[in-house]
């Protein structure tokens, strides 16, 4: 269908073949066609391009999915690249944080780990979870016995049973604390049992 793609003109048919390789690409995406997906959403985003007015929630989800092909294939700088392009076309805080979340992942990936971490430190912000980058060890030793004080006289293995979080915040915190691992290994060793404490306490507050 996108051999004829040069002849269609009006706006209407040219949304619909946007969405038809964006329904391809995630087929092929789901495939691990992952050349063949980036593919499809370069040709959905040029034809979005050339539609007046054209739907911006669309471009940025087309926008988003090129960058992850392109971070899955090991086109790391060129995923950062486009992931950072994205930031101020974000509409929430939110949307921004999870932005911020794939920059902690690009960053890890090309060995940027105080890079990665800034972005994380950054996402975390975003989501009103505000860590000093150069924590104390009294500001550590404070958030290990927090850990302990919401774990009360329950044993570590009745935790299994804690209802499942659902909160979409805490969530998206908990999955850049977890992005920060590896990174925050090699750059600072009290921030990374800090994030730990943090996501402990994610978990066993109410």
């Amino acid at each position: 269908y996108n051999i004829g793609a040069s002849h269609v003109i009006q706006d209407k048919e040219k949304l619909e073949l946007v969405k038809l390789n964006q329904l391809a690409a995630h087929r092929a995406k789901g495939s691990l066609a992952l050349s063949s997906a980036s593919q499809f959403l370069q040709t959905a985003l040029a034809l979005l391009e050339q539609i007046n007015d054209y739907d911006q929630d669309l471009h940025f989800a087309l926008s988003y999915e090129t960058a992850l092909c392109n971070m899955m294939q090991g086109n790391i700088s060129e995923a950062a690249k486009q992931f950072v392009a994205l930031i101020p076309k974000c509409k929430s805080d939110a949307q921004q944080a999870e932005i911020c979340n794939m920059l902690v992942e690009t960053s890890a990936a090309a060995m940027e780990y105080s890079d990665a971490v800034k972005w994380g430190l950054r996402g975390l912000k975003l989501l009103g979870f505000d860590i000093p980058p150069d924590p104390t060890e009294e500001e550590v030793k404070k958030a290990y016995k927090s850990v302990w004080s919401n774990i009360g006289n329950r044993t570590i293995e009745s935790l299994v049973d804690l209802p499942l979080m659902t909160d979409p915040n805490r969530l998206q915190i908990a999955k850049i604390l977890q992005s920060m691992y590896t990174p925050l290994i090699s750059v600072n060793s009290k921030l990374l049992v800090l994030c730990q404490c943090m996501i402990c306490l994610l978990y066993t507050s109410d």
